[in-house]
Order: C-alpha cells, then sequence, then structure tokens
C-alpha cells in the first residue's frame, strides 16, 4: 500500500466525490430530467451555450412594463439603483431531493453592474420562474424581451437535523470574521 498515494486520494474535495456519486448514478439510472411548462408564448427553453457548462441561460418574456417596439418586440429600460422582477415564462418541476439556485450572468455583472436578488427555489415549487435584478450601475440597461437574464444550476439538497450544542469544534480560523484571510 502506498501511503503518498492514500494521503493524496484523502484530500480528493468533497464536491469532486459528489460529483463522482452524481455521474456514477446518471450512468446507472439515466440523466435526470428537468420539466418545463411554456406558461407565455415566447418563453424560450432553458439552454446552455456549452455542454460542459455548469448552469443553463434563463430568458425574460414581455410583460406589462416592456415597452413594445414596432416589430413586436419589448424593452425595458433598467434605471441606476433600480430592482425589477422580470418573468421567464417558465414553471418547472425540479426532481425531487434538489433545488434550482440561480446566479448572475457574469459579463451583465461585470460589465454592466447588473445583479442577481434571491434565487433559491424549492422542489415543490410550481408557479412561474421569476428574477429579480438591480442595476448597481450609474447608467441605464436596457433588457430585450428574449435576452438571457440569469443563470440557473440543478443541485442537491442535503438534509441535515438542525441541533443544539454547548461547544463547537475549535478551527485554525475561529472566530474571525470578514477579511479573516486577507486579500
Amino acid at each position: 500500500m502506498d501511503y503518498d498515494e492514500d494521503f493524496e486520494n484523502i484530500h480528493v474535495s468533497v464536491e469532486e466525490r459528489l460529483s463522482n456519486i452524481e455521474n456514477a448514478l446518471v450512468h446507472l439510472f439515466g440523466e435526470k430530467q428537468l420539466c418545463f411548462k411554456k406558461l407565455h408564448e415566447e418563453a424560450k427553453l432553458p439552454s446552455k451555450a456549452h455542454q460542459s457548462d455548469a448552469c443553463y441561460d434563463l430568458s425574460c418574456v414581455v410583460d406589462d412594463d416592456f415597452e413594445i417596439l414596432s416589430d413586436g418586440s419589448g424593452i425595458y429600460e433598467l434605471m441606476p439603483g433600480e430592482k425589477k422582477v422580470f418573468r421567464t415564462g417558465l414553471a418547472c418541476k425540479i426532481p425531487d431531493g434538489h433545488a434550482l439556485y440561480f446566479w448572475d450572468r457574469s459579463g451583465m455583472a461585470a460589465k454592466h453592474g447588473i445583479h442577481m436578488l434571491a434565487g433559491m427555489i424549492d422542489c415543490g415549487y410550481r408557479s412561474e420562474l421569476l428574477v429579480c435584478l438591480i442595476n448597481l450601475s450609474k447608467e441605464v440597461y436596457r433588457v430585450c424581451s428574449g435576452d438571457r437574464i440569469v443563470q440557473a444550476k440543478l443541485t442537491h439538497v442535503i438534509d441535515a437535523t438542525p441541533t443544539w450544542v454547548d461547544e463547537l469544534d475549535d478551527t485554525e480560523r475561529g472566530e474571525s470574521g470578514f477579511g479573516a484571510s486577507g486579500r
């Protein structure tokens, strides 16, 4: 038995182990289906730009706040500091034991200061998927109907039982909070 090799194997992250287990389960039982119901005629089925991407892009649809252009498309101007809930026109059946997490689209956040607020959907939710965006920039940001506005990731939910204890184990970090690990 090679001690160094065993020691290296111990350091495989929990996420990597879970991913390996999930891949094995997919191999054995087939891929999970993420079922969507179309609630708006313009709704788009979520998709990935690349097969290896972690998240699916979700697009918005027109609502009463959008200005309708001559070509029939819609546009909404998200003012600096404004937050708005956008419709996706989709309802979803999230598999039991899973949740759908929303994440910022990196280009919108980095280039335009558009951030997503609130973003965890439980498996029991069956109404329309809504996305709350806020404009943190000093510029107006135009959202057009059909724009990809958020990323969604399907993830496992690991159940745990909250329990009172008298003491917690000490760690190297201890009670150090914000900024404890430096820049």
